[in-house]
């Protein structure tokens, strides 16, 4: 098994998890992995896609990327873990702080979103450093 069929293999779960916008039948998954691979080797190009492909691949490649190497220690992978919550934490906080300066009536400045959101941001990017101190090749 190649190495991007074994990444594929290992995370078909955090796929369907993370694919909250794609139907998860098996079809649509197996599609997914086909057309990632494809644009993986060259043989199809992303703009090539339909809208709802794009989004898939979108997906598989997310997936991927939210896993550590299962090479890595456990160290790494944790850290992997840390970070990729971290992430989440700040993406939240973020949307949070957008949703306050869109929904303001002027009467909330949205200090509190803004304080949480630049803490989120320190705690991500504690958890990249300490995978990039963790996870050598």
């Amino acid at each position: 098994m190649d190495k991007v069929a074994r990444r594929i293999a290992l995370c078909g779960l955090l796929f369907i998890a993370v694919c909250t916008t794609v139907p998860s039948n098996a079809q649509t998954y197996q599609r997914a992995i086909e057309n990632y691979r494809a644009v993986l080797a060259g043989t199809k190009k992303l703009g090539d896609l339909s809208a709802d492909e794009q989004r898939e691949v979108y997906a598989v490649a997310r997936a991927l990327s939210r896993r550590a190497p299962a090479n890595q220690s456990s160290e790494c992978r944790s850290a992997w873990d840390a970070a990729n919550s971290a992430r989440d934490e700040l993406s939240d906080r973020a949307k949070r702080l957008m949703r306050c300066a869109d929904d303001s009536d002027l009467q909330d400045d949205c200090d509190t979103e803004l304080r949480r959101a630049r803490s989120a941001q320190d705690d991500f990017s504690s958890a990249v450093s300490e995978v990039q101190s963790n996870c050598r090749n």
